[in-house]
């Protein structure tokens, strides 16, 4: 039996029920708890559950109180569980003025440390075969969290913003708006970079066969979305806005790429305001 109380952060009668424990679960299903949710887990059972508790103490849960539960009437034994384990700081590998910083943003706006590894593209360090290890693109950013790597921007939004829930990057599953911030996750690298592309460079494709469709229909829907702001999820921000916002900085405001447009002007000034798109310019400024 696994019941989930989210508002007290409990988790009642969790990895003892016959099932799990004959077949070797309740290990597993811990190990599972440990590793992806935060790191403090609180445990409670009914005090006469001597099975679970003293199972919980063997576990190495620290026993919290006893309390009775005003809706049953029970006497509940409270544990707890903090993480102990030094986890290495993630590794993030950047260039100057590149894609890299959205993934500078974004890390910043986590408010977790961790390293800055600087990949010289001029002398040709991003095709060492340590780098192409981790990204055999052989393009920033790209990001190491113990022995898992990755690339690709919207990838790193999405990777950071799940292992650290605590940020509030990303609407968590079950929530209705997690659909919408989903499609403006990949919509920057799928429609925005291409459309931005292909309007600066003066290209004309069929839009049957471009896979972002019509440059100018990109653009129309972004703008329809930004005016609903602040924010493309209207009142929340995301690592959505980290994607799409790095972008339109970039492509509007730098390189006057693409035109301006009232939403986009407003949009830009916005996530420049906030203190961790202002400390990402001033590390990729040098």
């Amino acid at each position: 039996m696994l019941a989930l109380h989210l508002p007290d952060r409990y988790l009642d009668q969790l990895f003892v029920a016959p099932d799990y424990q004959g077949k070797g679960l309740g290990k597993r299903l811990l190990t599972f708890t440990r590793n992806h949710l935060p790191d403090e887990i609180w445990l409670r059972c009914v005090r006469e559950n001597d099975k679970a508790w003293r199972w919980y103490e063997r576990e190495g849960f620290v026993f919290e109180k006893e309390a009775v539960e005003s809706k049953t009437g029970f006497t509940m034994k409270y544990y707890r569980w903090i993480e102990t384990r030094i986890r290495p700081m993630m590794k993030l590998y950047w260039a100057p003025r590149t894609r890299s910083f959205s993934a500078l943003w974004l890390m910043e706006e986590t408010g977790k440390p961790y390293e800055r590894v600087l990949i010289d593209l001029s002398a040709g360090a991003q095709k060492a075969p340590e780098y192409l290890a981790i990204n055999p693109m052989a393009k920033v950013p790209a990001l190491r969290d113990g022995d898992a790597t990755l690339a690709e921007a919207a990838a790193i939004c999405a990777y950071v913003a799940e292992r650290y829930p605590d940020a509030q990057l990303a609407p968590p599953v079950g929530d209705p708006g997690r659909a919408k911030y989903l499609y403006w996750l990949f919509f920057s690298p799928g429609c925005i970079e291409p459309a931005m592309v292909q309007v600066a460079t003066k290209v004309e494709m069929p839009s049957v066969a471009a896979g972002w469709g019509e440059a100018q229909r990109v653009f129309d829907v972004l703008d329809a979305a930004l005016e609903k702001g602040p924010w493309i999820l209207g009142e929340r921000f995301s690592a959505a806005d980290i994607l799409v916002g790095s972008g339109l900085n970039f492509a509007v405001k730098l390189f006057k790429m693409v035109p301006s447009r009232p939403s986009f002007d407003r949009y830009i000034e916005a996530c420049s305001a906030r203190p961790a798109f202002q400390r990402a310019s001033v590390i990729a400024a040098g």
